[in-house]
């Protein structure tokens, strides 16, 4: 895709019966994407995550399973100044259910997650915003930061 706009994907059941396989990315893009009722596997695509967005206008992610395959290192990773906002969505598997780095950003709202190594990643002043009734450690044993923020829904920094 070339050029600004919107691209928007779902099924024409509402349901999710359909699979997107080796993930879902967005590098350098000035459109803003938005998917909803999909099942997300990830692992092969850039970076080894379900959904990528890096140097790119806003993605967002709503009432989708993200599962990892064998090789899947994130769940969702936005990368320079990025955004990604995920709701009612599933993410399970990964090593890192969401990663923000470079200034990007992760709103998540009311995100399930379970059987991952790790919850949220930030660095290079990443934030992740968890809103709603998502985990604290996204479904991981702890969180990790080195000079980014994660965010509860009070307003409070963990």
């Amino acid at each position: 895709f070339y050029g600004p706009g919107n691209i928007y994907l779902t099924t024409a059941s509402g349901g999710k019966d359909v699979t997107l396989a080796n993930g879902v990315s967005s590098a350098y893009s000035c459109a803003v994407i938005g998917i909803s009722n999909m099942k997300i596997t990830g692992g092969t695509s850039y970076e080894k995550a379900a959904v990528i967005n890096t140097w790119s206008s806003p993605m967002v992610v709503n009432d989708c399973d993200l599962t990892a395959d064998e090789s899947a290192a994130y769940g969702i990773y936005s990368n320079g100044g990025s955004l990604v906002t995920a709701r009612d969505c599933s993410i399970s598997g990964y090593t890192h259910a969401v990663m923000a780095q470079n200034g990007a950003k992760a709103v998540l709202n009311n995100i399930t997650a379970s059987g991952n190594t790790y919850g949220g990643y930030v660095w290079g002043g990443g934030t992740i915003l968890l809103c709603g009734s998502t985990p604290e450690t996204l479904g991981g044993s702890t969180n990790n930061k080195s000079g980014g923020m994660i965010v509860k829904k009070d307003g409070t920094l963990l």
